[in-house]
Order: structure tokens, then C-alpha cells, then sequence
């Protein structure tokens, strides 16, 4: 389950992080609170249509990892479906 209180934190960081350094994210991030509102319903929506579409490795993948022996090496051929 996501929890959208975090990704508007996380917004806020990178907002506050590209305010005294140059970054690629100028100009693509919200400008205000409707904006952000908008910006996570989408985020979110999309990461659940993410979820729902591949529920197969995404429980393949949790299986492995569940185990606790899973290397980088298994969860990739996990998704990569070998």
C-alpha cells in the first residue's frame, strides 16, 4: 500500500533540493497544492495500474524476497522472467 502523505514529502524534498542547485527537474515539478494534488492522484493511479498489470512477478518477486537468500541476480531473472 502506498501512503500519499509520503510521495508529497518526497515532493517537497525535491522541490527544496532543486531551490539551491541546478537540476533536471526544473520546471516539472508542481507549482502549487492543486497542482500536487493532481500530479500524486496520477502518480499513484498509474503505480496501481503498474501493480494490477504484472501481480504475477510482482508476487514472484516477493516470494524471493521473502525468502531472504535472493541475490540482485534472482530478483532480475524474476522480472525479467527466466
Amino acid at each position: 500500500a502506498s501512503e500519499p502523505r509520503e510521495a508529497f514529502g518526497f515532493l517537497e524534498r525535491l522541490a527544496n533540493k532543486s531551490q539551491y542547485e541546478q537540476s533536471a527537474l526544473e520546471g516539472a515539478l508542481p507549482v502549487d497544492s492543486e497542482e500536487t494534488d493532481a500530479y500524486l492522484r496520477w502518480a499513484l493511479a498509474e503505480a496501481d495500474l503498474l501493480l494490477r498489470n504484472n501481480a504475477m512477478a510482482v508476487d514472484e518477486l516477493s516470494e524471493a524476497l521473502a525468502g531472504g537468500a535472493a541475490t540482485v541476480g534472482d530478483c532480475v531473472a524474476v522480472l525479467e522472467e527466466w
